[in-house]
């Protein structure tokens, strides 16, 4: 396994110059790189949020703070990985809608990963009616009432975002979520800290950005059990054809 950053340059990339890779072209293999994002340190204890509205509907709901949730091993769910390098493969850029929906007075996916120009489908399964605000950088701001068991379709999401961005909901002030709009392979950890990015391409020397919605770029992290500082949350690696495990990563969150 190939994990430190590589700072000579390699045939495939030009040194000093942007370069845009693709898993089609060129290279002719495509890699996957998996791993598991891991709490370096004590859980914080779920802090609890008590409905201020419509609270006899939200108030069936365990409704919790999601700005940083980890589960019983210490996994770290809602972790964006991407690479920002990397064009997409048009199967990607071709998928059916996003949807984030308002569910049980949360968003479900809290932390979602899109492609530009794909539908971001607002959903809303809750019987009362909720609206979704949304302020890119890049893509034009959105501020839109979903009606219960209604949905909206927001399709000018068209440019790439650096980060995240933060969608809430005015009706229910605790609701917030985010949005990473991308023309990369990107991926978001599940429940237990693990992620896969698809569609990369092998033989190249690809670089990754890592974020977390509490502690914003990830840095400090042990891999392999070695100590390093991921600069901006990015790293770099060669990838092999086929599965590339970076195992088990240790992060610190918010500097805890």
């Amino acid at each position: 396994m190939r994990l430190l950053t590589i700072s000579r340059c390699f045939s495939l990339l030009t040194c000093g110059v942007a370069v845009v890779l693709t898993a089609s072209a060129g290279y002719g293999e495509t890699a996957t790189l998996k791993g598991k994002f891991v709490l370096d340190g004590a859980a914080p204890k779920p802090e609890a949020i008590p409905p201020t509205k419509d609270v006899e509907v939200c108030g069936k709901h365990k409704l919790e703070r999601e700005t940083l949730v980890v589960g019983a091993d210490g996994g770290i769910q809602n972790v964006l990985i991407w690479a920002p390098k990397v064009k997409a493969s048009a199967e990607a850029k071709g998928a059916g809608p996003a949807v984030m929906d308002n569910k049980d007075c949360r968003f479900q996916p809290h932390v979602l990963a899109m492609q530009a120009g794909q539908v971001l489908e607002l959903k809303n399964s809750d019987p009362v009616g909720h609206n979704t605000e949304g302020h890119p950088r890049n893509n034009p701001e959105f501020n839109i009432l979903i009606p219960a068991s209604g949905k909206i379709e927001i399709k000018d999401l068209k440019k790439a975002e650096t980060r995240p961005f933060e969608v809430k909901c005015a009706i229910h002030p605790w609701m917030k979520g985010y949005v990473l709009v991308t023309n990369s392979p990107a991926a978001v950890s599940n429940a237990d800290g693990s992620f896969e990015v698809k569609g990369l391409p092998a033989g190249a020397q690809v670089e990754f950005q890592v974020w977390q919605e509490r502690g914003g770029f990830v840095k400090d992290v042990t891999v392999d059990g070695k100590k390093t500082t991921w600069g901006f949350g990015r790293f770099k690696m060669t990838l092999k054809p086929g599965e590339n495990d970076l195992g088990t990563i240790k992060a610190k969150i918010g500097g805890g």
